[in-house]
């Protein structure tokens, strides 16, 4: 092998070792981009938070009453029991309504004899009649007579169906699957129509009502959480959302009913079970403001300071630039620092870590 051809070999491995030793640092620095968490800054509303009491209640809640009035003769469910729809609830005596049906039955039948008979003798006058046999008067008054009969059939057979119809009514069935909650009355109790014999409790949404005054009611919004609290459940909270407020108050008072659903509801929530509900109200004339993590909140001798992140395009990975700035801070909320000047709606800043990054230096965004 000449010197020139080693020469040549010799520069192309170095070259070679130069390409495979740059993509190496280039591959490295970019695996040692620091990664950092980040938020983007938005405005806050100043808000007040609110608690009123309420009671919880099943989603589904009905009342079930006889629509006929009576003597309640049976009454096999008890609280707390599971039932299935078209199960016997409860009964009432049915022996009036029995005989009712029963003179209603002997009276159709009755009616129904007459007017076979007016309608033999009206076929009879009408041949007659036909035949010169038998004179108009004596016509229309057969005429009337099956008419009438008609009409007396008619009418007790309506009447049938009315006592019959109030006799099934004597039993009281379940229209739904649920869960006995209450029982209104006792056996041998008379009941009128409508009044409520038990409270059937059925499906698996759990909701609370309770009452807001006048003066914060337009401050509820439909659909804002809440959180919600049981004194009967010390180590849970749960969260609510509001689906129902009222459009008119309540007599005697100044406070609108307001219905929520217990989103995160387990099998500790019952029927019944008072709770504290806690609104987050906006405060009338407040000033909108920054809120920030702690942790997003340096100081050096200059003050306090957060970093900007300034993204750039990248297909690889979310990739950005920090700039420090100066900022100032107000108040400290639930929620982290009020911030006075120094930053706007939409600007990304760096929210752990900040005594780690300095300002000018490329980072790893992440989710």
């Amino acid at each position: 092998m000449t010197q020139s051809r080693r020469s040549i070999l010799t520069l192309l491995l170095l070259l070679y070792l130069a390409g495979v030793l740059g993509c190496k640092k280039k591959k490295k620095e970019e695996e040692w981009l620091r990664p950092v968490k980040y938020q983007k800054v938005q405005l806050i509303l100043p808000t007040q938070i609110k608690s009123f009491s309420g009671v919880a209640k099943a989603g589904k809640e009905i009342n079930l009453s006889f629509k006929v009035a009576g003597t309640i003769e049976m009454l096999p469910v008890k609280v707390g029991q599971r039932v299935k729809a078209n199960e016997l609830i409860a009964t009432l005596d049915a022996t009036d309504f029995i005989l009712r049906y029963e003179q209603a039955t002997a009276s159709m039948k009755d009616a129904e004899a007459q007017r076979q008979n007016s309608k033999a003798n009206f076929q009879r006058t009408k041949r007659l009649y036909e035949n010169d046999n038998a004179s108009l008067n004596d016509y229309e008054s057969a005429l009337a007579e099956y008419e009438s009969s008609e009409a007396r059939v008619s009418s007790f057979k309506k009447q049938k169906e009315l006592t019959e119809a109030q006799l099934s009514y004597t039993s009281l069935l379940t229209p739904i699957s649920g869960v006995i909650a209450e029982k209104r009355v006792e056996i041998n109790e008379n009941v009128v129509v409508g009044q409520v014999i038990v409270v059937l409790n059925s499906g698996t949404d759990m909701e609370l009502d309770f009452m807001v005054p006048d003066i914060y009611i337009s401050r509820v919004a439909l659909g804002s959480q809440v959180k919600v609290e049981f004194a009967s459940i010390p180590f849970k909270k749960y969260l609510g959302r509001i689906t129902e407020i009222g459009f008119s108050a309540e007599r005697r008072s100044s406070t609108y009913p307001v219905t929520l659903v217990i989103l995160d509801a387990d099998e500790y929530v019952r029927p019944g079970m008072a709770a504290e509900v806690y609104l987050e109200l906006k405060k009338e004339g407040g000033e909108k403001g920054i809120v920030v993590p702690v942790s997003a909140v340096g100081e050096d001798n200059k003050g306090n300071f957060v970093y900007i992140i300034h993204k750039e395009n990248t297909k690889k990975q979310e990739i950005g630039v920090l700039e420090k700035r100066y900022v100032k801070v107000g108040e400290i909320k639930p929620d982290g620092l009020m911030i006075q000047e120094g930053l706007v709606e939409g600007d990304l800043i760096v929210t752990g870590g900040v005594s780690k990054v300095n300002d000018g230096l490329k980072v790893r965004l992440l989710d």
